[in-house]
């Protein structure tokens, strides 16, 4: 039997401090009072807790013009970078590297120089050691000074340990052909990338394709363009969705893309396998499948090895016909052929029923989150409110006959779509901003918590917060430790940045705001925010505007407080006797009794 002693003036360090303990399964404890999670045990919290405020934060470049919508990329440990541009003419794009560590320090490290303007979708790919690719489109001024949209890039940079950066290769993978929209990259084998992008390879034909070209990146940064590239759909007129890419095999890949016919304004999908050979060589073994029964996809997602799922949907007649939302599931085996499954096309009460997201909550079951607009006669766009959808595929592709359940969660204007978080066992809670009425567009921010159980049924728990009354178009919700969670968001009336700390309890029980942090920035904007460390630091980007747009890299620090059970002794026992070396069992712990012939030990916080 093992007793843990919480002693005075150590409530600090039991928030921090835990014992190795990889097999629960063989002790009793009472888990009111110990947690036990990823082999760790460690007092229970209880009672409260405050947010301090920014922990730490620098700005773009010391610059007060700085712009982002690209979110950050961890490289590596506490080091990340992020791609924007100076908010002054002509644009110009940077990338910058930072650190944050676990107490929420951050250093601004370095600061890149990209070669092209307004740089948009960067992505970050690690090539080998410390060298790093980000792939991008922007905008390109060349010698002449003629300025070309949309021009595709790949710079490569090396990062040292401490974040210190520097620029090696620069390439353009569409040359200076504008209107090259780079959507996905994708590495093939060591050292080789395939780009993904729609426009042309050739200047002035007013064609538009989707696009795969292959370079070769080697451990120093080099970048080569090995001339091999695939062109497919498309052609005179025509315009894309962005593309979405899954690998099959070491060399196989599956692309599912979209394509919009400007003239006839049809939409096609397609599914398309090629093979990538450790050369770059691209082969084509079987012709595009159309997908059939749906038009454009919002979104695909993989269900299992062969079975994948899309959903769009379909808008009725303006004036008041409604439109319909579409599952659709396809089947690819092993040769490459695809194969169209089944689909659900779910009839809604508004004309256009955009699709938001699908998320998978536990084995067939699936949640989508779907925002509507209604057409009246006089072709006036009129906010229908919002759906929580529930819906069921089976590991054959099979789609449940209809929703299995419904919930509308907001009946005016959709600021933001939402996102569902999972509390605990089948136990959800929906955030979302949204308003009262279609006449109304100060989106109000609400939590509402809802049990799904195993038949798709969507139970609401009858507890909700409304925690925002100004105006917000977006809002994220993480959580923090323990039953404490934190909504942070951009207050369009007072334009500042908000963070309110909350908790939800096992029962769907939301408590009333505990505490708020507020931080001051016209036009607020909050790009991305994560947790990054156990020491309950928040890493967040965030612009403003005041006579000129900024962006700040920041952490949000938090303090617990309160009771941690500090009036008894905290036990975990076995049925067995338990053999204790002198060091590195109970690490973290001071030995605070000698041990009696009952073998009981007792323990405080080191």
């Amino acid at each position: 039997e093992v007793k843990i002693l919480e002693m005075a003036g150590q409530v600090a360090s039991c928030m921090n401090t835990g014992w190795s303990f990889t097999t629960s399964t063989d002790y009793i404890y009472d888990n009111a009072q110990i947690e036990v999670a990823d082999g760790t045990a460690h007092l229970t919290e209880t009672g409260t807790a405050e947010i301090n405020g920014l922990g730490d934060a620098f700005l773009a470049s010391d610059i007060t013009n700085g712009y982002t919508y690209n979110t950050p990329t961890n490289l590596f440990g506490s080091v990340y970078a992020v791609a924007y541009y100076e908010y002054v003419s002509p644009y110009p794009g940077r990338l910058k590297i930072y650190s944050m560590d676990e107490l929420g320090n951050i250093q601004a490290s370095s600061i890149l120089n990209l070669q092209a303007n307004q740089p948009s979708n960067a992505k970050i790919k690690h090539v080998y050691g410390d060298v790093y690719a980000v792939f991008y489109s922007g905008q390109y001024i060349n010698g002449s000074g003629v300025s070309n949209y949309s021009v595709g890039f790949i710079e490569t940079f090396s990062v040292d340990s401490l974040g210190n950066a520097v620029l090696i290769s620069s390439s353009m993978y569409n040359g200076e052909i504008p209107n090259s929209y780079f959507n996905d990259v994708q590495q093939m084998s060591p050292g080789l990338f395939g780009v993904f992008f729609t426009g042309d390879l050739t200047a002035g034909t007013g064609l538009t394709y989707a696009n795969l070209k292959m370079f070769n990146i080697d451990n120093s940064g080099n970048i080569t363009d090995t001339g091999k590239y695939l062109q497919y759909g498309g052609g005179a007129g025509y315009s894309f969705g962005n593309q979405k890419i899954f690998q099959r095999s070491a060399s196989r890949y599956l692309i599912f893309y979209s394509q919009y016919n400007t003239t006839n304004w049809i939409s096609t999908s397609y599914a398309k396998i090629i093979d990538v050979d450790s050369l770059g060589n691209i082969t084509q073994p079987f012709d595009a499948s159309e997908m059939v029964g749906i038009t454009d996809v919002y979104g695909l997602s993989q269900k299992n090895d062969n079975i994948f799922y899309a959903y769009s949907y379909t808008g009725g007649v303006a004036g008041g016909e409604n439109g319909s939302v579409i599952i659709k599931t396809i089947s690819v085996d092993n040769s490459g052929s695809v194969s169209n499954i089944d689909t659900l096309s779910a009839l809604t009460d508004y004309t256009y029923p955009y699709p938001q997201s699908v998320t998978n909550i536990s084995g067939d079951n699936y949640l989508m989150l779907v925002g509507g607009t209604l057409y009246d006669v006089n072709w006036n766009n009129l906010g229908a409110g919002a759906y929580l959808n529930s819906f069921s595929i089976d590991n054959n592709g099979n789609i449940s006959n209809d929703f299995l359940d419904s919930y509308q969660y907001s009946s005016g204007n959709l600021g933001y779509a939402g996102s569902i978080l999972n509390i605990g066992q089948n136990l959800y809670v929906l955030n979302y901003t949204g308003s009262a009425s279609i006449s109304d567009y100060n989106y109000k921010g609400y939590l509402v918590t809802f049990i799904f159980d195993s038949a798709g049924n969507i139970n609401l728990t009858g507890n909700s917060l409304n925690y925002l009354d100004g105006s917000s178009n977006s809002s994220s919700l993480v959580h923090t430790s323990g039953d404490f969670y934190t909504i942070f968001y951009a207050d369009n009336n007072t334009q500042q940045g908000v963070f309110d700390l909350v908790t939800i309890v096992s029962d769907g029980t939301i408590s009333a705001i505990l505490d708020t942090f507020v931080f001051s920035g016209s036009s607020m904007s909050i790009i991305n925010g994560s947790l990054v460390s156990t020491n309950k630091y928040l890493n967040f980007v965030y612009t403003t505007y005041s006579g000129g747009y900024q962006f700040t890299v920041a952490s949000l620090s938090y303090t617990y407080y309160g009771q941690l059970y500090t009036d008894q002794v905290q036990t975990i026992s076995s049925a067995q006797p338990l053999q204790f070396t002198e060091t590195g069992v109970l690490k973290d712990f001071t030995e605070a009794a000698t041990k009696g012939d009952t073998g009981e030990i007792y323990y405080q916080l080191s």
